[in-house]
Order: structure tokens, then sequence, then C-alpha cells
């Protein structure tokens, strides 16, 4: 049995906007730029090395953080889920929005109970960006009832 959301995907884009607006400017235009190569490359970096996404995500720069984030959520590889899940905890709304969006990226079903417990987060953006991931995985048929 599917579960039908009947929500446009047209939140995408706010929600990506909301997130990075919210996180304020990257600061250091320097500290993006390894961000946006790897984002280029679909690549997530070396693990362990100082310039991965991962260690931007977990980075205390709020913005590099949300723009890492997207980064890793544009790489659709499904390895990748795992990871901003644990951000869904976040203390930074932008983050937590970002990761949220990030996951539906990827869009293969893993961790809907996540992305449906997000729905009832405190931050609107959050909310609207688990509303959008959901989207996203029923729009790839990947969404069940269980």
């Amino acid at each position: 049995m599917k579960i039908a959301l009947g929500f446009s995907g047209t939140l995408a884009g706010l929600v990506a906007l909301l997130a990075l607006t919210a996180a304020g400017p990257a600061g250091d235009a320097a500290g993006s730029r390894p961000i946006l190569a790897l984002e280029m490359q679909r690549s997530l970096g070396t693990a362990g090395a100082a310039a991965s996404l991962k260690s931007f995500l977990d980075g205390p720069n709020e913005a590099l953080a949300v723009r890492a984030a997207l980064a890793i959520g544009r790489t659709k590889r499904g390895e990748v889920v795992t990871l901003l899940e644990a951000h869904l905890a976040d203390p930074r709304v932008p983050v937590r929005a970002m990761s949220v969006y990030a996951m539906g990226l990827v869009a293969n079903g893993q961790r809907a109970e996540s992305l449906i417990a997000a729905t009832r987060d405190a931050s609107g953006a959050v909310r609207v960006a688990a509303i959008d991931a959901l989207e996203r995985y029923e729009a790839a048929h990947v969404l069940a009832a269980r």
C-alpha cells in the first residue's frame, strides 16, 4: 500500500532558500570552494580528510554545514542517508532543515520513519523540508506503508 501525500515538489526551492538564508553568509568564500569542487564531482571527498563533505557538515560553521548537507544530498548516493540522518537532531535549525531536504534528494526510501518524525519538528522550515522529502520518496515510488 502506497502513501499518497498529495503535495507538490515545488517546495524544494523554498526549502533550500530558507535553509541557506537562515544559515547566513558563508563568511570566507574560500571556505566554500572545496564544497563546490566536491559537489561538481558528486564526490564526498576522502573519508577523514579536512576537506571532506562530512567534515564540513560536522564542523562549527553553520553556513558551510548547510552547504555541505546540500552537496551531500546531490551526490544521490544511498550511503549518505545515514550521515544526513545523524544531523536531524542538530541544534542548528538550518542544518536540520537542509539535512532533511538532502535526504529527499537521495529519494531511496531509507529512513522514511525519520522523515515522518521530522514533520513534527519544532521548526517550520524542518517540517516543510520533511514534507518535501517525503513527496520525493513518494514520487520515486519508494515510500510504502508498513
